[in-house]
């Protein structure tokens, strides 16, 4: 065989690949390990068996294009990619975590003027999904998008209110 690594395989490590170097600022290898990842996830064939070790699919991609661009502080493309994920079958835990990173990204906008409505919409949808889940995981990410919220609106009456979810 040419390439005895399955193609989601391939995609999977590119995706995460992508979204470290963004993290650590490396936009242009970044967005060429994720033209790659997407490249790879979509040359599977739908007949080959998925390797049971790998959790990767369509809305973990997205997942990980939406990290790589909040990353490199490309906040519209980053909700662009959360957006997709909104008609993907998804487990509960992916979908709280996309929620989160959405109040980030939308913080972080420059765009256009932050949603403070959406931010907290999204926040307590998130809040409520990771306690359901009692995910600690994603009730410590829920506590720092709420610290970030605080920052983004200081003084405002309706993001303290917020705190009683916590």
């Amino acid at each position: 065989r040419e390439n005895s690594v399955p193609a989601v395989v391939q995609s999977y490590v590119y995706a995460g690949v992508a979204t470290y170097q963004a993290y650590n600022g490396k936009k242009q290898d970044a967005l060429h390990s994720l033209s790659k990842a997407h490249t790879q996830f979509f040359t599977q064939s739908s007949d080959e068996p998925v390797p049971i070790w790998i959790d990767h699919n369509q809305a973990n991609l997205l997942l990980n294009d939406g990290m790589t661009h909040y990353h490199l502080g490309l906040h519209k493309q980053a909700l662009d990619s959360f957006a997709q994920t909104r008609n993907i079958q998804q487990d509960s835990i992916g979908r709280v975590e996309i929620l989160l990173d959405q109040v980030l990204a939308e913080l972080g906008r420059d765009d256009q003027p932050r949603d403070m409505e959406r931010c907290i919409d999204l926040w307590v949808q998130g809040i409520e999904g990771a306690r359901m889940l009692q995910s600690s995981q994603r009730l410590n990410e829920a506590v720092h998008a709420f610290t970030a919220l605080q920052a983004a609106w200081p003084g405002e009456q309706r993001i303290k209110k917020l705190r009683e979810y916590i």
